[in-house]
């Protein structure tokens, strides 16, 4: 953090604007003080923070003490043309696969889908949960939960519904994946505000996303909570979990609507409208000789 702010400060000191993205942040907790001092720091020493999502991210920067004025809200960006036409094909004609891919540590969510998807199977038999992704083990709680989680994919490897993709993949593998899912899920338990990347390759490739209900998803919740409900689900209830899923599996019609909605929401946020937002942004800010 301190060579963070010499930095910005030499910045300023030479008469150069600066602007700094954050990803995802942290909420104010007793217990936890650097991120206010981080983001307070950030937004007297830069021109602006731009953060993804109004909602979880921009509330969270203004709770630590950041004015609003400060702070730009620019979302993550989708991918359009070539890449995003690799990943549009038909879903795979033998089972209705469904994709969690990402890095996988507790707040993924991945458990609560594992917990689901017995019951998905019962109501859809040719349902298959494909996992994708390097498992974090960066301290003894992500070892932990790691030996926890492979206790309960036993069972879906046992019974043949789970299949199984580790470390990671390259970018055509990975646009396969999603090429041949009938819906991506994101069980996302965390509640302050972040971006998903794989969230984005998967609105551009026109597949149906099931989300939990939290801020890292309020974009979808806006746009699908009203006439897709079954796409928005409770964090951590693996019931809700179970009927969205057997839901958007056995309704054709539904899923068609949800990739649609998919499609749309990609639309709005494709890199060539985030780039003009972020070319307005770094067009309005101060002038060396005005600073």
């Amino acid at each position: 953090v301190r060579e963070l702010a010499r930095f910005l400060a030499g910045l300023l000191e030479r008469g150069i604007a600066s602007v700094v993205t954050l990803n995802g942040g942290w909420a104010p907790s007793p217990l936890r003080r650097w991120p206010s001092r981080l983001y307070r720091l950030l937004a007297e020493k830069a021109d602006r923070v731009i953060v993804h999502q109004a909602e979880g991210a921009l509330k969270l920067l203004r709770d630590h003490g950041v004015a609003a004025e400060r702070i730009a809200v620019i979302p993550h960006g989708t991918w359009t043309g070539d890449e995003a036409a690799r990943a549009n094909a038909p879903e795979a004609a033998d089972g209705k696969v469904v994709l969690f891919a990402g890095n996988i540590f507790r707040r993924k969510g991945l458990h609560v889908v594992l917990r689901a998807f017995p019951e998905v199977v019962r109501q859809v038999p040719r349902a298959r949960l494909l996992v994708v992704g390097n498992e974090r083990a960066n301290n003894l709680l992500d070892r932990l939960y790691l030996l926890w989680l492979h206790a309960r994919m036993r069972r879906g490897s046992r019974e043949g519904w789970l299949l199984r993709r580790r470390g990671y993949v390259s970018d055509a593998e990975f646009l396969g994946c999603i090429a041949g899912a009938a819906a991506a899920v994101f069980p996302y338990l965390r509640r302050y505000g972040s971006a998903s990347g794989v969230f984005h390759h998967v609105l551009a490739a026109g597949r149906p996303a099931v989300c939990s209900a939290v801020p890292t998803f309020a974009e979808a919740t806006a746009a699908w909570g009203g006439p897709l409900p079954e796409l928005i689900v409770p964090p951590g209830d693996a019931g809700a979990w179970s009927r969205s899923l057997a839901r958007v599996l056995s309704d054709d019609a539904l899923r068609e609507r949800a990739a649609a909605a998919s499609s749309e929401l990609g639309l709005r946020s494709s890199w060539a409208e985030v780039a003009r937002m972020h070319l307005r942004l770094y067009r309005g800010l101060p002038l060396a000789a005005a600073r």
